[in-house]
This record gives C-alpha cells, structure tokens and sequence, in this order.
C-alpha cells in the first residue's frame, strides 16, 4: 500500500477537482511531489477489485489501466493550474516490463518533455518497489491536447 515514511501533497479529493474522472475510473490515489509545470511523482494503491476476471487464480493489473493510471498523473501535472480543463489523450507508446498484483503499490512518475500551447509530451514511467529496489513496469510517452 502508499508509502508510510511519505505523505501526500495532493490527496484524492483534490483530484477529482483537477480530473474530470470519478470511481471507478480514477486511477490516481495521491501525489507525493509535484513541480508545476515539470515533472510529478503520484501513486495507485491496487486493489483485488481492480484484477476482477483478469486473469482468475492469478489476478495481475491489466496493462490498460497502468497506461491509464499514468495518462492520469500526466492529466494532474497538466492540469493543476486549470482543473476541470480536460485533457484528450492523442498518442501513447507503451513498453511494458513487470506485472502489477494486488496488494502492490504503483508509482507514476511523468515529467515534461515539451510544451507548445496546448499540447503536452510527458515522459512516464510506472514503477513498484519490491526489498528496497526500483521495479520498472512500463514505460510510456503521451502526448495530450487541452480539450
């Protein structure tokens, strides 16, 4: 579950001020750090919910919603100066290297790589810890426009 030695700057209540999402499509729990404008460290507690059917006797959490969970963190990062803006999602490139289970915590790590008026590139990773070490989970580059 979220880290205990960290607290959250921006908690779900505030999220769902920033995103137009709401349960159970809101894939963002909290965010550690943020530098407006530049990069932003935010987490998903999985659930077993969240596994349901994918797959049964071995629940792993599907690969959509950590590219989700990580559109997400960039909408967040975009947004938080303009909540309620909305931000349409127009490309992703994904590479996916672990598998998330229940029970596990999800980092989302994204910063900006370019700006032009309403058009954002974010570099993403997703990430668990497992005994103290970064896991890698995917990597992925989006792309959004303002909507």
């Amino acid at each position: 579950m979220a880290d205990k030695k960290r607290s959250c700057i921006i908690g779900k209540d505030e999220i769902k001020m920033i995103l137009p999402h709401n349960e159970p499509f809101l894939f963002v729990d909290g965010v550690y750090e943020m530098v407006p404008g530049e990069s932003i460290l935010a987490f998903k507690d999985v659930q077993e919910n969240h596994c349901q059917g994918h797959f049964p006797g071995n629940p792993i959490f599907p690969g959509v919603f950590i590219v989700e969970s990580l559109a997400q963190a960039c909408g967040i990062l975009a947004l938080a100066d303009n909540p309620g803006t909305g931000v349409l999602f127009r490309g992703i490139d994904a590479k996916f290297r672990w598998v998330v289970r229940p029970g596990e915590t999800l980092l989302l790590e994204a910063e900006i790589v370019e700006r032009r008026k309403s058009l954002w590139i974010f570099d993403a990773e997703a990430w668990i810890s497992d005994s103290g070490s970064r896991v890698r989970v995917a990597n992925v580059k989006i792309s959004a426009i303002a909507g």
